[in-house]
């Protein structure tokens, strides 16, 4: 749904369904808005521009929809929508076999146009974050598609000494604070080991 932005006259909110009742609310900046114009010919999401609503639809919405869908139909998927849920239900699968390192992927509606990694490599929950884009997933600084593809490099790399800087650079989508409680994985484990 676009509405009028309550920022100023020159932007809109577009209001999404991200995935069931999770809804993500993007600004829309307008440019060359001509006077008596009811939108701007030139419209503006983060770096990327379109022509009309038409086309916002058609190169952001729809391919990124497509990204969910391949998310959500992944053997990996949790239809949880609570993070302390997700949480046990990781550290139960950790205590069934502590030789696997269990992983899934989930939705959270604290976390808006993200897909939530979540994974046990020791006892701690390791928490990530992955910006569904129209480009594919944003993860660890680069757009991974298809799907699978970023499962497979998460599964090689997670253990390197870059990714681990990496993770520990990383900050909540929510809050925009450095996830530092995030403690090193000692590298050694290899990708056999997720379950």
């Amino acid at each position: 749904m676009f509405r009028p932005s309550t920022r100023d006259d020159n932007h809109i909110t577009l209001t999404w369904k991200f995935w069931k009742k999770h809804f993500v609310h993007i600004d829309i900046a307008e440019h060359d808005k001509h006077p008596g114009s009811a939108i701007g010919s030139r419209l503006v999401i983060s770096t990327d521009y379109f022509e009309n609503l038409r086309e916002i639809v058609e190169r952001y919405i729809i391919p990124c929809n497509r990204l969910v869908r391949d998310v959500v139909g992944h053997p990996k998927w949790s239809d949880l929508d609570k993070w302390e849920e997700f949480e046990e239900s990781l550290k139960s699968e950790k205590a069934a076999d502590k030789t696997r390192i269990p992983y899934r992927f989930a939705i959270l509606p604290q976390y808006p146009q993200h897909v939530v990694l979540a994974y046990v490599p020791r006892e701690k929950v390791v928490k990530e974050f992955i910006k569904v884009r129209p480009k594919g997933y944003f993860f660890h600084e680069q757009n991974l598609t298809p799907f699978m593809s970023l499962v497979n490099w998460f599964k090689e790399t997670w253990s390197s000494k870059d990714y681990q800087r990496q993770l520990r650079r990383q900050k909540s989508p929510r809050t925009a604070v450095k996830a530092a409680n995030l403690k090193q994985i000692t590298p050694g484990e290899s990708k056999d080991d997720f379950g």
